[in-house]
């Protein structure tokens, strides 16, 4: 499994879009789009970092309508 497919697993996971992920890290939608189809590959520590993000807050961020991070 790449490290595109290792954040996109996670961000379902978490019933997470990729809009969400970019309104919640400021991830541009296409830097996601691009790791998760294997155009680009994260590095390691990017990847283990917003998989730890996701895992950690990311259904408490979706259960409080984003607001809590902003």
């Amino acid at each position: 499994m790449t490290n595109g497919q290792k954040i996109r697993e996670a961000r379902k996971s978490a019933g997470l879009t990729q809009k969400d992920i970019y309104e919640w890290l400021s991830i541009p939608i296409r830097t996601i789009q691009d790791w998760e189809y294997g155009v680009n590959k994260p590095s390691d520590w990017v990847t283990n970092l917003i998989i730890q993000k996701i895992e950690d807050e990311g259904e408490a961020y979706k259960a409080n309508g984003f607001d809590m991070y902003r």
